[in-house]
């Protein structure tokens, strides 16, 4: 039906594509031509767009590509400081602590086990931190990917478990080139993904025993696959950090360099060059090394001049660089660059909190994300199997995830942000609570527990300290001095408007209104002279404790400099005597070297005497060893091949025992086919012979009935023929499959035996160059010792023979029982058959191999013994030696640091004293500094307090 849908679509398609390229034509001829200049190549961009493609995401994105710059993060992540930490960092800021779940159902009591429940759930599985890692995966790999499987060891009720796998096994095993670039995941035909192929095992395992090639087939259901997509159509990830991966590698280089350089500089001390003409040269070899001492003069040669190295490195745009650099890094992740260095020192308040913004609102976008794709899917899972524990709906009920907070760099100011929002309406609790991460039902019921154990207990809560506002006046203003001047009015007599003492009009002591107001204006005269005053005192004061700092600055930087100068002196003699002491040391050192020298010819010599002495002993244990070897051998082969012969005669027996049975079989069935078949026959013919008188209509119809009937019983007893023979065939095939398998493994052992065979020849070889030292006694006690493992490896091998030969039994008895079940299913048998073939195989060469093991390791042993005596005397030879080697040293060692002892303590004696006269003196120091400032605060409190005497007297005047 599509087929024939899409020929006449084909038709009207080609025939509207063809007017058009018509009209196009035409008009081809008068349209104007625009260009970009983004859409040129020329050759100064040309190099730059080389590598521009028009694949689509999938294509691009193929495993390849994917897996190349997945090794390159991963690699970049492990050795890099600033992306292991960019990495970490967005994962701690996008899960943090982890999401707590919050129920909306409306039910209180239901919501809040349900929230306890899936808590204790989510800690039993350890969900949070899978989170974490499932992010730093999507960060790094560019995918993470979590499985919905059945654990039953999770101590908690629910049994779902979150296993996070990481995207390489996400993994097609290419299959097809559809495939290919979808890679591991199914689709249907509206382009949804209903399924997953996952690896059994990592492609990058390096275990044994591994197939690379099975995978399991997972529903959709239980896969939550969450990649950094950037283009419609792109169904598998790359990594978030894949535009910095070049710019951290420069990073790393151009620091590497840069401390290369520097540590280049500063261990070079000096060159030497010259300007002469190489006529005339002076006696210097080129590349040749000299001692320079230090703080010493030095005379050069005539024409020669000496230079040094110019630290040049690192230079003053390294920090510059380096900033740059990791801000450009870091944008690729919308991180700012305070958080991607940890480093926020040119930072302002206001710069720091603009640039949050962009951070923060790109993490709220991933947690919503998150939310949708991971968290939903893993709660309906969990929901599923608790509301069936349970007995609730089987819906997933309303909620939400609460996510941790923000942290404050102003709290006060977020404080007074926050009551003025909730005083005009303009947010709730809710919103507030959530923003730091926390429930407001929760946190007000905890704030009303407090309340109620504070007014229980008498506690007054303490108010806050009243603070300046500064819309309503700016800064708090200090105290009219004219509060103290008026203190001894009566506060109760009334006031004139400017806050003066006004008469109350009844004659008493004092004059009329004119006497009021000239008194009046009086005071405002002796406040201002007080004032002015007070502001002199004030400056001179200032100017007094400037003359006074600035003199005991002067005082303690004369004071450092003297004591700078006092260290370095102290600090050049005790170089110049620890130098000498290190002179006097290396002479020494020298001596006891070549001593030490001389002693080592001498043993050399004695132990290759030795070694010429029993040399004559090793010919005649290698061919005792080869003699011993070679019986061995012959035994090993002799038993093997009776065992092979065995287990021939054996498959043998069992192959005409499988065929007989199937014989039997097939004779059963074909006679009770045939049998069938005669019922059939004498059936049709009663049949025949009923319908006689019918129409001749019913007749022909019954004839064809049966004419039908008889072909499809021929059929089916052609098909059972056919089955009978491929399965006598498949049967025969497999036996002598399993006879050659079972030549090739006794061939195989055989080889295996005659390349062990000479492994141990040569190892006896390399054994004996070893044993050159022993003596007489010991290769008696080598030959008895031999011969017992000879004893004991005989004794063994019977004990396996023993093992092998009631294997072989419970193969038999098992076969037997096998077989009886092929009338059933015979595919299902030739599988189990296969694989109890290869178990007992295994076990077989498992035990040989532990037989062979046992007996070299035994080998080994007793020749690492006699190996051990001989190393045991060379060795304390040796360290009889050496240990008067260390004698002589150490007590040169012990002279050299009685010497340095004795310098440090005479050092650090005179720089105590030092410390102390510097302390002691800037004591005195200070102590007259503030004792000059408590006499001038002295002589400025008389001062007024004579001044304030005189207004008074003047005011009462």
């Amino acid at each position: 039906m599509n087929a024939l849908l899409s020929q006449p679509l084909n038709a009207i398609r080609y025939a509207f594509s063809t007017l058009v390229g018509k009209k196009a034509s035409k008009r081809q001829k008068t349209s104007l031509t625009a260009k970009y200049d983004a859409a040129q190549t020329n050759r100064e961009n040309q190099n730059h767009w080389l590598q521009a493609d028009h694949l689509s995401a999938d294509s691009a994105l193929s495993p390849d590509v994917r897996q190349k710059l997945r090794s390159r993060a991963r690699y970049e992540a492990d050795n890099n400081t600033y992306c292991a930490g960019m990495i970490a960092t967005i994962a701690n800021d996008t899960i943090g602590v982890g999401p707590e779940l919050q129920m909306q159902s409306g039910e209180n009591t239901l919501d809040k086990r349900v929230e306890r429940d899936f808590w204790r759930w989510s800690c039993a599985i350890d969900l949070h931190q899978k989170l974490r890692i499932m992010r730093q995966a999507k960060c790094r790999d560019g995918e993470s990917i979590g499985l919905l499987v059945f654990n039953p060891t999770i101590e908690d009720r629910v049994k779902v478990d979150v296993k996070v796998i990481e995207c390489d096994q996400l993994s097609a095993n290419l299959i097809t080139p559809a495939d290919y670039y979808t890679d591991g995941l199914i689709f249907d035909d509206f382009d949804n993904v209903i399924g997953y192929r996952i690896l059994k095992h990592h492609p990058g395992d390096n275990g044994r025993n591994i197939s690379f090639g099975d995978y399991e087939v997972y529903p959709a259901s239980q896969v939550i696959h969450i990649h950094h997509q950037t283009r419609p159509g792109q169904h598998r990830g790359f990594p978030e950090i894949t535009p910095a991966l070049p710019l951290y590698a420069q990073l790393r280089r151009y620091t590497m360099a840069v401390i290369a350089a520097a540590e280049t500089a500063a261990d070079i001390a000096v060159l030497i060059t010259t300007q002469a003409p190489p006529q005339d040269p002076a006696e210097l070899e080129p590349l040749d090394l000299i001692d320079i001492e230090r703080r010493t003069g030095m005379v050069m040669p005539k024409g020669w001049q000496a230079q040094s190295f110019k630290g040049d490195q690192p230079t003053t745009t390294y920090n510059m660089f380096k900033r740059e650099i990791i801000n450009e890094i870091s944008r690729c992740l919308n991180m700012p660059f305070n958080v991607a260095a940890g480093d926020s020192s040119s930072y302002n308040y206001s710069s720091g909190r603009l640039d949050h913004k962009t951070y923060f609102k790109s993490i709220r976008i991933e947690r919503t994300r998150w939310e949708i794709q991971v968290l939903d899917r893993i709660f309906a899972a969990w929901w599923f199997e608790y509301s069936l524990i349970n007995g609730l709906q089987q819906d997933v009920p309303e909620h939400q995830w609460r996510w941790d907070g923000d942290e404050s760099a102003d709290p006060m100011k977020d404080a007074s942000a926050n009551a003025l929002l909730l005083e005009t309406n303009q947010t709730t609790l809710a919103e507030l609570y959530s923003k730091r991460g926390q429930d407001w039902e929760a946190a007000m019921l905890q704030r009303a527990r407090e309340v109620e154990l504070i007014a229980s207990l008498g506690l007054a809560p303490q108010q806050p300290p009243a603070r300046a506002d500064a819309s309503q006046g700016g800064e708090q203003q200090p105290p009219n001095d004219t509060a103290t001047i008026t203190a001894g009015f009566n506060e109760d007599q009334p006031r004139d408007e400017q806050g003066r003492f006004a008469s109350d009009g009844s004659g008493g002591d004092t004059g009329g209104s004119g006497d009021s107001a000239d008194s009046g204006d009086g005071a405002t005269d002796v406040e201002t002279r007080q004032q002015n005053e007070s502001d002199a005192l004030d400056t001179q004061h200032a100017s007094e404790s400037d003359a006074l700092s600035a003199k005991h600055d002067s005082e303690m930087s004369s004071l450092s400099d003297r004591h700078s100068s006092e260290q370095d002196a102290l600090q050049k003699s005790q170089d110049d005597e620890v130098f000498a002491i290190n002179g006097k040391h290396a002479d020494e050192r020298a001596t006891l070297e070549d001593k030490q020298g001389a002693e080592r010819v001498a043993l050399r010599d004695r132990h290759a005497a030795e070694e010429a002495e029993l040399s004559t002993k090793h010919d005649e244990e290698k061919a005792q060893l080869d003699d011993e070897l070679t019986t061995k051998h012959g035994a090993e082969t002799a038993d093997l091949e009776s065992r092979h012969e065995s287990e021939k005669a054996e498959l043998q027996f069992r192959i005409e025992k499988e065929s007989a049975e199937l014989s039997s079989r097939h004779d059963k069935e074909s006679q009770e086919l045939e049998a069938s078949q005669a019922k059939e026959r004498e059936f049709m013919d009663s049949e025949r012979t009923a319908i006689e008188t019918r129409q001749a209509k019913e007749i022909s119809e019954l004839t064809q009935k049966h004419a039908d009937e008889v072909s499809q019983n021929d059929k089916r007893v052609a098909e059972l023929e056919s089955r009978h023979e491929a399965e006598t065939a498949a049967m025969e095939s497999r036996h002598e499959q399993e006879l050659q398998a079972a030549t090739d493994r006794h061939e195989k052992e055989v080889s295996e035996l005659e390349s062990r065979h000479e492994a141990e020849i040569e190892e006896s070889d390399s054994i004996t160059d070893e044993m050159q030292t022993r003596h007489e006694n010991e290769l008696s006690d080598i030959e008895s010792t031999h011969e017992t493992e000879l004893t004991s490896h005989d004794d063994k091998r019977d004990e396996l023979d023993a093992i092998h030969e009631s294997q072989t039994e419970k193969l038999s008895a098992r076969h037997e029982k096998e077989s009886e079940k092929l009338t059933s299913s015979h595919e299902k048998e030739s599988d189990k058959l296969d694989a109890r073939h290869e178990n007992e195989s295994e076990k077989l060469a498992n035990a040989q191999d532990s037989e062979r093991e046992k007996a070299e390791s035994a080998l080994e042993k007793t020749q690492d013994k006699e190996v051990s005596a001989l190393q045991k005397r060379h060795e304390k030879e040796s360290d009889q030696q050496d240990k008067d080697h260390e004698k002589q040293t150490a007590e040169l060692i012990k002279q050299q640091d009685k010497a340095e002892a004795e310098l440090e303590n005479a050092h650090e004696k005179q720089s105590a004293e030092l410390e102390k006269r510097q302390e002691k003196e800037s004591q005195e120091l200070e102590s007259l500094h503030e004792k000059q400032l408590a006499e001038l605060d002295a002589a400025q409190n008389r001062q007024r307090a004579e001044l304030d005497a005189r207004h008074e007297q003047e005011l009462n005047q």
